[in-house]
């Protein structure tokens, strides 16, 4: 791991610590490298599986920023997807879903899960902004505005 991917993931672990405290177990980081980041397929931005938090450190969409965006950028997706983790319930969310797909058949499931998500994603980041002053907030409203 390279100097810059060594200081962003000990940075980022330090704000899932302190937003993040009391949540038991404690929420883990995985800082990714995507070996190919602009090949069909590659890593998301940013995702999380309920326990921990990925990010992919050099995604086409952030590789080209410079480095106090491209931390900007990291924080941002993290501190999303730590919002996921504290306030979206995965059961309302699926249901929604199920419920959308149900109602307009002809439509793929998948437009379903983007336009709720779309929702979604616009929800925690503004709960994050309110939650989190400071940097955090700064990060947030910078992926808001430009991913």
């Amino acid at each position: 791991m390279s100097r810059r991917m060594t200081t962003a993931h000990t940075v980022l672990l330090g704000l899932i610590k302190a937003s993040t405290w009391s949540v038991q177990p404690p929420i883990t980081l995985s800082l990714d490298e995507d070996p190919q980041p602009d090949a069909p397929g590659a890593l998301p931005l940013a995702w999380t599986d309920g326990r921990s938090v990925h990010v992919t450190a050099n995604s086409s969409l952030v590789n080209n920023l410079d480095e106090s965006l491209w931390f900007l950028a990291l924080v941002g997706m993290a501190m999303h997807e730590i919002g996921h983790i504290l306030w979206t319930d995965s059961a309302a969310f699926s249901q929604a879903i199920q419920s959308w797909a149900g109602t307009y058949p002809g439509l793929p499931q998948g437009v379903w899960h983007s336009f709720i998500d779309g929702l979604e994603d616009a929800r925690v980041n503004w709960r994050g902004i309110r939650q989190w002053p400071g940097r955090p907030a700064q990060a947030l409203r910078f992926i808001y505005r430009n991913m």
